[in-house]
């Protein structure tokens, strides 16, 4: 990407509304973490050990050390360590005779269990390691002095990495800092790397963290080109949505209303499941009160509407005769929790919204539904009645809780009419209008479908479902295998084979011709690194990975155009073009 296309995407990037509530969060984050720089750091050494200590009393606060980097502040991007080995989080609970205790203890080096956080051990170890390391990170007085904190020890051997950065970054948003907005809101090395590739900037030293983040920020601060001057708050919020949601290949798919039904399509091992998960978990990660939950299911020949919306089933033995019930499907009890959440969410707003202006719900929360294998299910059995409502101007726009009148975004299921019937049937309704349970699918909730298109035992996609979605196909990334193989010494020798191989896939006048859909996705090369040895791709090792994994899925593409006599061949021949003998 260069300079003016970054520009062009940045100034027609629809950033989240630097509002009242935004500026207010921005002031009471940072005033939060002034009081903590004052209480732990101002005419002393640093928190002392029991600063960490989780308890009930102090989440009350929720201005003290743990809450603020690990949980509660969200503001300035999320510093998630994963689990609590990774960073300095000491918590009380009781024990089964609910007497306090301290639970499971990390120091943030080696992981701790104790029953009593006065162990002079652990006290010791933390005041030479740990306490030190906190101060000098806060003292720092300047870039330098940041970029040279990472080449300590006690810093590399710091498990929690993603919490020592965030204090680095909030310490770059205190007035007085003399790095002041020098580093983005971003603690990922992933995330930084993505986007040094997008601006263009080279990593050569993959641990400097700060000075790689400090690079792509002034990069992309001077390709917005707005003036120093000029870079207020608002411009620094804007900057940090936009370049998270840059570093995301399929985050605006997932993070505006606008197209809420998606299929992603290509051949397999094109990373389609994987990019997925990976882009709603990104824009969890980022903002988790407004990207919220995500429903994942898997479609098969024997999946039914009784699976995915409702049905009778049986639920056991009942006075001797099987217990039949009506039960909620997957998709219609993720409708109805969504529904729920929907109600509480507009009754926390001032201004009533309404479903002919759609741009009143732009700041809604989202919701997920991913469906894998979406074509190997019979779709016009599985939605019945209920496609038509995945289209948006069908979709429920309406949780006032005040439901008195029946329209078009509402439909009556199959089982309505019994459920209207059934006693305590609140968890089976949707919403009901009178004595009608009728289903609705809110605005909120991304359709996502997964699908390998070039699977020709299944059915093709119904028409009428099609035209509902947007299609993006999915193909082999060689930039995925560049960045996932860069320890190896001939990685480049190895994209020419992968692309040889695809191109006679593909493409190649002498080769099978079968279109771009058919490549070999990136997930098959990728597995060179199962092979064990060096880090060089040889020819075993590539000979390994075509037999292994490719040549079962190369064989059933042949198969669609030549005959059973011709595969052989064709396999021997597509082993040369991948450089094995």
């Amino acid at each position: 990407m260069n300079k003016e296309e970054f520009k062009a995407l940045y100034d027609a990037y629809n950033a989240p509304a630097f509002d009242e509530k935004a500026k207010n969060a921005w002031d009471t984050s940072i005033n939060k973490w002034n009081n903590i720089l004052k209480k732990c750091f101002q005419d002393k050494d640093g928190p002392e050990l029991e600063d960490w200590v989780k308890s009930e009393e102090k989440d009350k606060e929720k201005d003290y050390i743990p809450y603020f980097l690990e949980t509660g502040e969200k503001f300035f991007g999320h510093a998630k360590p994963g689990t609590m080995q990774g960073c300095m989080i000491y918590k009380i609970q009781n024990d089964k005779n609910n007497n306090e205790r301290v639970g499971k203890i990390y120091d943030g080096y080696d992981k701790i269990d104790k029953d009593n956080i006065e162990d002079e051990k652990l006290k010791e170890h933390y005041n030479n390691n740990i306490k030190p390391l906190l101060k000098d990170i806060v003292n720092a007085e300047d870039l330098e002095s940041v970029f040279n904190l990472e080449n300590k020890t006690k810093y590399n051997n710091f498990k929690g990495k993603q919490i020592l950065r965030k204090i680095t970054i909030l310490m770059s948003l205190t007035e007085d800092c003399k790095y002041k907005h020098e580093f983005m809101w971003i603690f990922s090395d992933d995330v930084v790397a993505i986007l040094a590739k997008i601006l263009g900037h080279k990593i050569t030293d993959k641990k400097a963290f700060f000075k790689n983040n400090n690079a792509v920020y002034k990069r992309a601060k001077d390709w917005t080109g707005t003036d120093e001057a000029k870079r207020d708050k608002g411009y620094y919020y804007k900057l940090y949505n936009f370049l998270w949601d840059l570093s995301i290949s399929d985050a605006v798919e997932f993070s505006n209303f606008n197209g809420v039904n998606v299929i992603f399509n290509g051949a397999p091992g094109t990373g389609k499941t994987y990019g997925v998960n990976q882009a709603i978990t990104k824009l969890q990660f980022k903002n988790s009160e407004i990207y919220r939950d995500k429903k994942y299911i898997q479609f098969h020949p024997s999946y039914t509407y009784q699976d995915f919306i409702e049905g009778i089933k049986p639920m056991g033995i009942m006075d001797g005769n099987l217990n039949l019930q009506v039960v909620n499907g997957s998709f219609k009890d993720f409708c109805i929790y969504v529904k729920k959440e929907n109600e509480k969410y507009y009754n926390t707003l001032k201004e009533e919204p309404t479903p002919e202006n759609p741009a009143a719900f732009e700041g809604w929360p989202h919701y997920y539904f991913v469906v894998d294998e979406i074509n190997r299910g019979d779709l016009s059995n599985i939605f019945g009645e209920t496609f038509t409502l995945l289209e948006r101007d069908y979709r429920d726009y309406d949780f006032s809780g005040n439901y008195t009148e029946k329209n078009v975004n509402l439909v009556s299921t199959a089982l309505s009419s019994l459920i209207a019937r059934t006693d305590n049937n609140e968890e089976l309704c949707y919403k009901k209008i009178g004595d009608e349970v009728l289903f609705g699918i809110p605005f909120n909730i991304h359709f996502i479908g997964i699908m390998n298109d070039v699977d020709k035992s299944i059915d093709s996609f119904d028409l009428a479902l099609r035209r509902r979605f947007k299609w993006i196909p999915k193909y082999c990334n060689y930039d995925v295998i560049e960045n996932e193989l860069k320890e190896y010494s001939n990685i480049e020798d190895y994209i020419e084979k992968c692309k040889a191989l695809n191109n006679f896939i593909c493409q190649d006048e002498d080769g099978l011709r079968l279109g771009k859909s058919y490549e070999i996705g990136h997930a098959f090369f990728l597995k060179i690194r199962e092979t064990g040895g060096t880090k060089k791709i040889t020819d075993d090792k590539k000979k390994s990975v075509f037999e292994n994994y490719i040549e079962g899925t190369l064989k059933e593409y042949i198969r669609q155009v030549r005959d059973e006599n011709e595969i052989d061949s064709v396999i021997k021949e597509a082993k040369k073009k991948f450089g094995v003998k």
